[in-house]
């Protein structure tokens, strides 16, 4: 089916705020506390040593398993950035973006 600006901003929308935002705000929840255990974390808040591959030259897990929440925080920004878009078509100030956006390259063509 063929959607109009104003619909296909409002499926994305909610999508956005009732799957994506959702999503990332659980899974960073989830993942901060196996990664800060694979710092070195102790279960009684002290630290101790950070976690290490066990095969021979033992590199250290807990830079990459960083990586993990620190994705998933910036596609919650990105998923917020979004939201914010998509509610700005549905309050009809897209055109508003479409006029800066033109005024935008104008400046770029003049420089």
């Amino acid at each position: 089916a063929r959607f109009n600006s104003k619909q296909q901003a409002w499926i994305d929308f909610l999508g956005t705020v009732l799957f994506l935002i959702p999503f990332c705000i659980l899974g960073i929840w989830v993942t901060i506390n196996p990664v800060l255990q694979s710092w070195g974390r102790l279960p009684d808040g002290t630290w101790g040593t950070w976690e290490i591959s066990p095969d021979a030259n033992g590199l250290p897990r807990a830079p990459i398993k960083t990586m993990i929440p620190i994705s998933l925080l910036l596609l919650l920004l990105q998923g917020i950035s979004q939201a914010i878009k998509y509610w700005a078509v549905i309050q009809n100030y897209s055109n508003i973006a479409d006029q800066i956006r033109l005024e935008t390259a104008e400046q770029i063509k003049v420089d």
